[in-house]
């Protein structure tokens, strides 16, 4: 095996690659505007995977946008037709509430045409919140604010669609503060299982 091995790292390293292996091409799809204290007019800070529908690609900002609270975006696979979808309104009080939630490092989750999602923090707890978005733009709810008690906080994760379920993690809450497993039917999370790490699962069951 070592011999067989030897001769093809030593052609890859004198830069023998396949006549097949094609050159890569890199294409500049978007450039997010400067921040101007702390804001924009697109997003800023994109973490998470995008998601790809059809020619359109979906993705989050876990900051910028007009409060500096983040946003959810659109562009076509060409780079053509960028939308901001959603902007996170602004936090206020001292616990950084709003009606919607912010900093939303997690990406989306496409069920049929809804795009869903977490966010860190704010919403009106200031815990995070579960929301959904159509994919045109239209129909934000904020599906759950999370209260950092049984149902958990800090849902920095992407869910996981499987069948008609949506499943997450999140970094804190808890029946011991320490993370829980739970399941989101419409608007509420019920307690399944508490766990001793700083781990939590939540799922929403999708109507249809």
């Amino acid at each position: 095996m070592k011999r067989r091995i030897l001769p093809v790292v030593l052609a890859l390293m004198a830069g023998g690659f396949p006549a097949s292996c094609p050159a890569q091409t890199f294409t500049l799809l978007h450039a997010f505007a400067p921040l101007v204290s702390s804001t924009n007019s697109d997003g800023a800070l994109s973490y998470a995977a995008l998601v790809r529908v059809s020619n359109t690609l979906y993705g989050t900002t876990y900051g910028g946008g007009a409060f500096s609270n983040g946003t959810v975006f659109a562009v076509n696979v060409d780079g053509t037709g960028f939308t901001n979808l959603h902007t996170f309104g602004l936090r206020v009080s001292a616990r950084g509430t709003n009606s919607d939630g912010g900093w939303p490092v997690a990406g989306l989750v496409l069920a049929g045409s809804t795009l869903y999602g977490t966010t860190g923090l704010a919403g009106t707890n200031g815990r995070g919140t579960i929301y959904a978005i159509n994919a045109d733009g239209t129909g934000f709810t904020n599906l759950h604010n999370f209260s950092g008690n049984t149902d958990g906080s800090a849902t920095t994760a992407k869910l996981v669609l499987s069948g008609n379920t949506l499943y997450g993690a999140a970094q804190g809450g808890g029946a011991v503060t320490a993370g829980l497993v739970g399941i989101m039917a419409a608007a509420s999370v019920a307690l399944l299982y508490s766990v001793g790490l700083a781990v939590l699962a939540l799922a929403e069951a999708l109507a249809g």
